[in-house]
């Protein structure tokens, strides 16, 4: 059973890569989940069988920290840790779940099987403001996840770690599994557009950003690509350099991405991923107030593989200096080794 989080679609993407490997491993996979992250699997696994969970409807803050308002939020998230424990009790008795594969949705676990956390995030970052809580919320953090049976981290351990500190770690009983993408090096066809926004996230953020590409490309020759990453309904839009996609199965993002210039994203961890295995140049436009996302996008600028503008000072001019400034992401095809070593691990313990 591979279990993703259902805020935005990175967790979802990222758990293409984990169902791809247990199918080569001849597994019977059960795919769990909810809202536009599960419509997406269903569109990428049309074969196989897909459970509900409850879904989360977690809402950032338009404006404030986004940690002060998922904090907000903590009565819903201590319903939805309980209403996942119970729901995924029952698809492991309904199909006899013998592993269990959850990609940071602490309630999917099972005494009755083998029960896998999957997140890069070892250590949470809090805002400035709030860091005197950092201590107690990295403790809560560690107790949930000490409740599964192994940890997989999706990054190298070391100098070369895309997540930097958020994932660095000597504990016991976690395992580095390396980068996951979806995707492998991409080769860049004839340049159809300038610039292609891959959209994703919570809400309102998500549709913030969307509305500010809407209005940037009406002012604009440069050729803008919109991937919305939901099949919301949108107002019909005739401007002739944008092309608007909605929700879109890999092989149609690989062909934007290879007819585009430069990509422009959240630095969400899973896009960050994506990209390093995809290679190209790239601008993030970290999610304001997000912590995580502020950290992760100043690291792999660090790292000269693709800078960074801050939405408040967003401008397709300073998109395109930004982007200039850095070669951008090398590119590398998918290396599951690591990935297939662990999952070998964990069948053997199970058969």
């Amino acid at each position: 059973m591979v279990a993703p989080l259902d805020w935005g679609l990175g967790h979802a993407t990222r758990c293409i890569p984990l169902i791809r490997e247990f199918l080569a491993k001849n597994c019977e996979v059960i795919i769990a989940g909810s809202g536009a992250s599960l419509t997406l699997l269903r569109n990428e696994f049309p074969g196989l069988t897909f459970e509900e969970l409850p879904d989360y409807r977690i809402r950032y803050s338009s404006s404030s920290s986004q940690a002060w308002k998922i904090a907000t939020q903590l009565p819903l998230l201590l319903k939805m840790y309980w209403l996942d424990g119970r729901a995924t009790e029952k698809i492991v008795v309904k199909h006899d779940v013998k592993v269990i594969l959850s990609d940071n949705r602490y309630g999917c676990r099972s005494t009755r099987a083998l029960s896998i956390f999957v997140g890069h995030q070892v250590n949470l970052r809090m805002p400035e403001r709030l860091s005197g809580l950092s201590s107690l919320v990295n403790r809560l953090h560690s107790g949930l996840v000490a409740k599964f049976d192994r940890w997989w981290v999706p990054d190298f351990a070391g100098p070369e770690s895309l997540a930097g500190a958020l994932s660095e770690s000597n504990r016991p009983g976690l395992t580095y599994i390396g980068p996951l993408s979806r995707f492998g090096r991409i080769e860049k066809t004839t340049k159809t557009f300038d610039l292609a926004f891959l959209l994703s996230g919570p809400e309102p953020q998500r549709t913030l950003f969307e509305q500010w590409v809407i209005e940037a490309a009406a002012k604009t020759t440069l050729r803008i690509a919109l991937i919305r990453g939901t099949d919301a309904p949108l107002q019909d839009i005739s401007i002739a350099n944008l092309s608007v996609f909605h929700l879109l199965a890999t092989r149609e993002v690989v062909d934007i991405i290879a007819k585009s210039d430069v990509v422009v994203a959240r630095s969400g961890y899973t896009t960050i991923m994506d990209l390093y295995h995809t290679g190209g140049r790239a601008v993030f436009v970290p999610t304001p107030g997000q912590t995580e996302q502020e950290y992760l996008a100043r690291h792999i600028a660090a790292q000269g593989y693709a800078g960074y503008v801050e939405q408040h000072r967003l401008s397709l001019a300073s998109i395109v200096q930004t982007a200039s400034a850095f070669t951008g992401f090398p590119g590398k095809n998918f290396d599951g080794e690591a990935l297939g070593r662990s999952l070998d691990d964990v069948l053997a313990l199970r058969s």
